[in-house]
């Protein structure tokens, strides 16, 4: 951690739940004091030990020990084999492939029509631009190749982030870049447009079966969507990642309310602090909240959240123009209301 560093009185309850060396911290750097007592409590179920060697001012080293087992190759062999996804649970879903190698083309369609979903290719950013237009409500993931003549796969993604806004508020759907170049630099430029995750080429069978079913499988029912009871508020899986929330509920056992509880009160004041920093300009300020607020996020689950104060954090890094920051902070406005509603939603559903 490349931070302020951490006095050695403060050893003892830097790993208390929710806690910080400093309690202005939280004002002055940001962060919500969830992301110690996480690690600390996935290392104690793996039987380890964390601690931190730190020089004040100048950032802390965290380590952790764990007691692992060295496992025979045939036996990582099985477990391999063991872990094929089972895709029949997106079967029928809609998939939009936009890619302009006819050989990726037909190795994707191949694996698609295998996995029984129903596949529509571009092979342009602007069809696929032009398709989410004329078939929004249709589309359940967009597989997005970066690099394509006309328009790259950054700007059409970025082109059908603006329309959702008005042609399907209430639907965010997931775009998963096509990159050949997997790195640090090109992956934080997929998020930053908007895309949800990320392929790198040449894309694996096993690897594309499973990020489908991570991003259109719940885990809930596998009824189709228009047999599903309706509800005046928004489902769940429209703002949160149930998978995740469960896993992190399953990891904090009692202290979840709390963890909740402190997370939905640091929602408000990172927006806040974003809309203060716009009119002035204060580009790093913006960033610095968006940051936090998307790493917590992530931790409870909150992908659309999350999602947007990525945008926010990397539009800002890299000084976007004023309109698109504002608009991103208020549509971020808008998330934050729905994941409060849908965290206190379950919070008080029956476990």
């Amino acid at each position: 951690d490349t931070g302020i560093g951490i006095p050695e009185t403060k050893r003892n309850s830097i790993f208390q739940k929710f806690s910080q060396a400093d309690s202005s911290t939280t004002r002055k750097y940001g962060g919500t004091g969830l992301g110690l007592v996480i690690t600390k409590n996935l290392v104690q179920l793996m039987g380890g030990n964390i601690d931190f060697k730190s020089n004040r001012f100048e950032g802390t080293t965290f380590w952790i020990s764990l007691p692992l087992r060295k496992t025979e190759k045939e036996a990582v062999i099985r477990q391999n084999n063991a872990d094929i996804p089972d895709s029949s649970h997106i079967k029928g879903k809609r998939i939009l492939l936009t890619e302009d190698n006819i050989v990726n083309q037909e190795y994707t369609l191949k694996i698609l029509q295998d996995m029984k979903v129903n596949t529509t290719l571009v092979e342009t950013g602007v069809s696929a631009v032009q398709y989410f237009r004329d078939h929004a409500s249709e589309i359940d993931l967009i597989l997005m190749d970066c690099r394509m003549p006309e328009m790259d796969g950054y700007e059409a993604t970025q082109i059908i982030r603006d329309l959702e806004r008005f042609q399907t508020p209430l639907k965010r759907v997931p775009i998963i870049a096509l990159t050949a170049n997997a790195i640090k630099g090109d992956i934080e430029k997929c998020m930053a447009s908007g895309m949800d995750d990320y392929l790198a080429k040449p894309i694996h069978r096993r690897t594309l079966e499973r990020m489908l079913i991570r991003w259109l499988y719940s885990g809930e029912t596998d009824l189709p969507k228009d047999t599903l009871p309706s509800s005046p508020a928004i489902h769940h899986d429209k703002m949160i990642d149930m998978a995740i929330y469960l896993q992190t509920k399953d990891l904090m056992g009692d202290d979840m309310p709390q963890m909740t509880r402190q997370y939905i009160e640091s929602i408000a004041g990172y927006i806040a602090q974003m809309a203060a920093a716009l009119p002035q300009n204060l580009y790093h300020d913006i960033a610095e909240a968006a940051h936090p607020l998307k790493s917590s996020s992530a931790a409870l689950g909150a992908t659309r959240l999350q999602t947007i104060c990525a945008q926010i954090e990397q539009a800002a890094i890299h000084h976007h123009d004023h309109q698109e920051i504002e608009d991103l902070i208020a549509h971020a406005t808008i998330i934050s209301h729905h994941t409060i509603e849908a965290l206190k939603e379950l919070q008080h559903a029956p476990a």
